[in-house]
């Protein structure tokens, strides 16, 4: 009698789970799978960070603060930009305060598949592999041969460098007018580098 009794709430259990048509029925996968709701953060792996070149890649500031004053940035695939952005954010409480100081641009980069970020300073402006790679961008508030400076980027970044570094002259900074040397852009061991035009007369 018991024995009947236990098969037939086994039996009972089991129609409860398993469907007319023998599937299992949704109540039973949602107790399997986990418990995650859109509003939830954002796991920063797998496709979310997947690139093929760095014009895939976008930068995303998720800390509270920005990543030079006590938050923090990540690099992930531009299609995700604004999903991570929401589910992954913080932002400050009351009583949280940023500190402010100056923040160097940071700047995607697609490497070994996966978005990353560096630095201005770390930015690969100046690589080459041929001299036809390389122009001369002048960066000063005055030409370099009158109080100002100039430098040889990769011509991928001449927009970029002259946006980011170039310097603009205050309304009492008047520059000197002596000649200057047009500038040549070469490419030597890798890096793109600038020197005189050797036929500038004197």
């Amino acid at each position: 009698m018991r024995k009947n009794i236990f098969r037939a709430l086994c039996i009972v259990a089991v129609l409860a789970a398993v469907g007319c048509d023998g599937a299992m029925n949704d109540t039973a996968n949602v107790i399997k799978s986990p418990d995650v709701s859109p509003g939830d953060p954002l796991a920063l792996d797998g496709d979310v960070i997947s690139c093929v070149t760095g014009d895939d890649c976008v930068v995303v500031e998720l800390g509270c603060c920005d990543h030079c004053n006590g938050g923090f940035a990540v690099a992930v695939n531009a299609e995700y930009e604004t999903e991570v952005a929401e589910r992954n954010a913080d932002s400050c409480g009351p009583d949280e305060f940023c500190t402010l100081m100056g923040c160097p641009a940071l700047y995607p980069k697609c490497d070994g598949g996966e978005c990353i970020y560096v630095d201005e300073v770390a930015m690969d402006w100046q690589s080459c592999e041929a001299d036809s790679e390389c122009v001369v961008v002048e960066l000063g508030c005055c030409d370099h041969c009158n109080g100002g400076r100039v430098m040889a980027v990769n011509a991928e970044f001449e927009e970029e460098v002259a946006a980011e570094m170039a310097d603009e002259c205050a309304v009492d900074h008047p520059c000197t007018m002596m000649a200057c040397p047009e500038e040549i852009a070469t490419c030597e061991e890798g890096q793109c580098t600038h020197y005189p035009d050797p036929d500038f007369g004197p």
